[in-house]
């Protein structure tokens, strides 16, 4: 789907907010997105980290390099509950590990991250803070909001701009299954 070069992180919120059948929901559409992306060391390179008061990186840009390797982690995460949200820890994350060279960073690559969250973070002002400077370091963010306890606010803020291409809103676990919304992504994400 996607014929350029490109290093993508999926950010995944699992907090407790986050029931364990959402979660797997949100982690089919990550399968999903995966599998649409060229995947190899030398086209599109893929992060997963999972976030609540923690942060795991499910694998990092450089580890696995077909879509098939990846979708076999994804389909195997275990549902480990968080109690926080530290969305602002993650977007930190990004730029001081991701998107670094020895964990995969192509120079000559755009670095894209796609968050998913169904809530506000614990510390709104820090998470805006850190999406700021990931912007300003030429990190691509893609919010994804779910549900109808969302902070519009904050996602607004954390996405990068156009908010057209990069923000988008579902009400439902349900129709963020039913939109086509992965198309967009894997489209705008090129």
């Amino acid at each position: 789907y996607c014929g350029r070069s490109a290093d993508v992180a999926f950010l995944v919120d699992a907090s407790s907010s986050i029931w364990e059948p959402y979660f797997k929901i949100q982690m089919k559409f990550v399968e999903r997105l995966v599998k649409m992306f060229d995947v190899s060391s030398s086209k599109t390179r893929i992060a997963l980290v999972t976030f609540s008061e923690k942060l795991k990186v499910e694998f990092y840009l450089n580890e696995l390099n077909t879509s098939d390797d990846m979708v076999r982690v994804i389909r195997t995460l275990p549902f480990a509950r968080g109690m926080q949200t530290k969305t602002f820890d993650a977007l930190k994350f990004l730029r001081t590990n991701i998107f670094k060279e020895e964990n995969g960073d192509r120079p000559y690559s755009p670095n894209v991250a796609i968050i998913f969250t169904d809530g506000r973070s614990d510390d709104v002002g820090k998470t805006i803070q850190e999406a700021e400077i990931d912007k300003r370091s030429k990190i691509y963010l893609f919010a994804i909001g779910i549900g109808r306890l969302i902070d519009v606010f904050e996602l607004m803020h954390i996405a990068s701009r156009p908010l057209t291409d990069f923000l988008f809103r579902v009400q439902s676990f349900k129709e963020f299954r039913r939109r086509n919304i992965r198309h967009l992504l894997s489209f705008r994400a090129c």
